[in-house]
């Protein structure tokens, strides 16, 4: 016969660990450990870990949901090695199927929710995913619980559709205009150029050099008065015409290099507004649809 124990991970049992009542979470030493909030029906509805239990529950927002049940109390395994927290969590989560565990992690989702996932966002069905959520817990959910969780979803939502159509368009002018002054301010090379360094063997040594590159001819060609003539006696502005691949930039302790290197800065930072925009678009566009 199977002993029970040591079916168990670790063969560690939650219900025989030390414990005490959710109102007396204040009291719980400043340790690393694993701890289980358990139901009056000695079922585990939460695990987590933390490296300050007192810290955690003093500040935890779990409480509020775990405060709408009745009876709940914390049991807590000292873990003495930090880095093995997530492992053991992770070991009793799979074996006790804790309920809340797997929404939490959803609706922090939702209250995570920035611009960028308002296009996404509009798809979500409120109803058709709480549904969902008890249908596919091991156990019934508590009513209690699912309307806490399912009002929480829906006060994120309203709270987020509080950013009013104007005020996203006066974010996407700011966008604008801080790129306008991005791309006047210095050098920024174009879109998909990266740096690269190549060795120039010299009688006195070996020394490294780097130099800027682009997929396409973007830079301007370093030409002399014969090869300027060429293109102009084809009829073609050279400044225009003669691009090249690469930039050379010298060394490191160049002002060449640490221009490119600043450039290269500026224009990732360029791109990252340009997607804080178009997520805006998007979002303009369904406000429009509606």
């Amino acid at each position: 016969m199977l002993d029970y124990k040591q079916s168990l991970p670790g063969g560690i049992n939650p219900f025989e660990l030390p414990s005490i009542d959710l109102s007396e979470r204040a009291t719980l030493s400043p340790i690393a450990a694993v701890y289980y909030c358990i139901g009056e029906d000695d079922r585990i509805l939460f695990i987590d870990c933390t490296r300050n239990l007192n810290q955690k529950w003093i500040a935890n927002k779990q409480y509020t949901h775990l405060a709408t049940i009745a009876g709940v109390r914390i049991a807590w395994l000292e873990v003495d090695e930090p880095d093995e927290l997530e492992g053991i969590k992770q070991a009793m989560i799979e074996y006790w199927e804790p309920m809340l565990n797997d929404w939490r992690y959803k609706l922090q989702q939702i209250r995570d929710l920035t611009i960028d996932g308002w296009h996404d966002f509009q798809k979500v069905n409120l109803e058709i995913w709480a549904t969902y959520r008890d249908a596919v817990m091991p156990t019934p959910v508590p009513e209690e619980i699912a309307t806490v969780y399912r009002k929480a979803i829906k006060d994120a939502a309203d709270e987020f559709k509080k950013v009013k159509s104007q005020e996203r368009r006066q974010q996407l002018e700011r966008l604008r205009t801080e790129i306008r002054e991005l791309e006047r301010n210095g050098f920024v090379p174009p879109a998909g150029c990266y740096l690269s360094t190549y060795k120039v063997k010299k009688p006195y040594g070996t020394y490294e050099y780097w130099k800027l590159w682009s997929k396409y001819p973007v830079f301007p060609a370093r030409m002399n008065s014969l090869q300027a003539a060429y293109w102009q006696s084809q009829g073609k502005d050279y400044m225009k015409e003669g691009k090249v691949k690469t930039m050379h930039l010298g060394r490191t302790d160049s002002i060449t290099y640490n221009l490119a290197v600043q450039g290269l800065q500026t224009r990732k930072r360029i791109e990252g507004l340009q997607r804080e925009i178009e997520v805006l678009l998007w979002s303009l566009d369904d406000e429009e649809e509606e």
